[in-house]
């Protein structure tokens, strides 16, 4: 059985036995071996992740994390997770919205959803930053060829939130975490200037809006991936054991 006293799941199973097939193969006698959740998430096995409530700038922040959050749950293997359909189902029958469900109530809906665990949480802090550094030199003329001046855009996306995995059968907080990352997208533009004096600023372009879209998107999977490392297993290098070794 897993470490937290559920079914054996396939899904981490079967990567664990790829990967331990691939490292025997290796030089140095090395094999990978699962390392159970840091959070004691014993006995749950199927999770329900409520919609997460906004307390953000940016409306859809909320259903961004939720997303991802279920996305990186089911991928792992790890858990059944609850239908995000039939959550909502559920809340639309107690008439019930994201910013409503905490605590005992969180608890009540997941054992009307026949859930081990319910997570929880709120999208907290957005912020987009877009800034076009000073023009610098890349190359010069000791091979023959024109200076190269560029400059570098960095597109930076913050994001915060804050989640807790609630033990349905207990009532206990087994996982609660604020997380805060950012996702920073560099575009090098190279400038339309080819003398040895650094370009005036009219040469340098400017800010654009377009990694946006993909810094919201690292930033909002990177937050997800924080808060789910220690409801989940991981995976480690260790030597493989011999028969023969007395």
């Amino acid at each position: 059985m897993p470490p937290n006293g559920s079914a054996f799941r396939p899904a981490a199973a079967l990567a664990l036995i790829l990967l331990g097939t691939l490292a025997a193969g290796c030089e140095g006698g090395l094999e990978q071996a699962m390392v159970p959740p840091k959070a004691d998430v014993t006995g749950i096995q199927r999770v329900a992740v409520m919609p997460f409530a906004n307390a953000s700038e940016r409306p859809d922040l909320a259903d961004e994390l939720h997303e991802e959050v279920l996305a990186v749950l089911r991928e792992s293997g790890w858990y059944e997770v609850v239908s995000p359909d039939e959550v909502a189902s559920l809340l639309a029958s107690e008439r019930l919205d994201a910013r409503d469900v905490s605590g005992k109530l969180a608890r009540d809906l997941g054992l009307a959803l026949e859930a081990d665990g319910v997570i929880v949480g709120t999208a907290l802090e957005y912020a987009e930053d877009v800034a076009v550094d000073s023009p610098f030199l890349v190359s010069n003329d000791a091979a023959g060829e024109p200076p190269a001046w560029q400059a570098d855009q960095h597109t930076t996306v913050t994001v915060s939130f804050s989640a807790e995995l609630i033990n349905v059968h207990t009532g206990a907080v087994v996982h609660g975490r604020q997380v805060q990352v950012e996702a920073v997208i560099t575009d090098s533009r190279p400038l339309n200037w080819l003398g040895t004096e650094p370009p005036p600023g009219t040469v340098v372009p400017s800010p654009h809006r377009r990694d946006i879209a993909q810094a919201r998107q690292e930033a909002v999977r990177k937050a997800a991936r924080l808060f789910t490392a220690d409801i989940l297993p991981s995976y480690e290098w260790v030597r493989q054991s011999s028969d023969d070794e007395p």
